[in-house]
Order: structure tokens, then C-alpha cells, then sequence
């Protein structure tokens, strides 16, 4: 679900409604297989998703934010360049990624 659409509005309840579990339950067995909260993942696959946009389109970075299911610019900004050491439109003009 997270992969086929990072962008959307997911939660750990509507995650666990789609597969008919309570959100603790799921959060409990997401984070035993998977080794990460459910929310962590989600906001992984929001990052990845990002850098694709922002390496194959000319959406701008408040865009790529949106399309990425982040509310804010800003909160992306910080993300982005906590995980991949660079602000979005380096990482997009060829800045170094930098694995986190």
C-alpha cells in the first residue's frame, strides 16, 4: 500500500483498516517484519519517491513536496536534507547523495 502510493494521506489506521487489523496490532507486526514503524516506512518511501520527481521532472521543489504527500515545504526541506545531506534542488542539479 505505502509503495503503490507514498503520496497519500496514509496513517497507521487507515494502513491497519486496509488489512482488517487494529492500528496497534499492525504497527506491532509491521515493525517486527519490516524492522521500522510503519510511519518511518511511509516517510522513506515519501523521500525515495521525491528523489525520482525531482531527478525525472521539472516540478518545482513546493511540488514535489505535495506530490510526495508532505504538507509543508519546509518540513520536507528538513527531511530531505537530513536523510540524503543535501537541500532538494542540489540533490535535483546533481548535489552528492549522501545515504543516511
Amino acid at each position: 500500500l505505502i509503495a503503490a502510493d507514498p503520496g497519500a494521506p496514509h496513517t497507521v489506521h487507515s494502513l491497519a483498516e486496509s488489512v482488517s487489523l487494529s492500528p496497534s496490532r499492525f504497527a506491532h507486526l509491521f515493525t517486527r517484519q519490516l524492522g521500522q514503524s510503519p510511519m518511518r516506512a511511509l516517510r522513506e518511501a515519501r523521500l525515495r519517491h521525491a528523489a525520482r520527481l525531482l531527478e525525472s521532472t521539472d516540478l518545482s521543489v513546493d511540488r514535489v513536496a505535495a506530490a510526495s504527500g508532505f504538507a509543508s515545504p519546509f518540513h520536507f526541506n528538513r527531511v530531505f536534507r537530513t536523510r540524503y545531506g543535501v537541500p532538494p534542488g542540489t540533490y535535483r542539479r546533481g548535489g552528492s547523495m549522501v545515504e543516511t
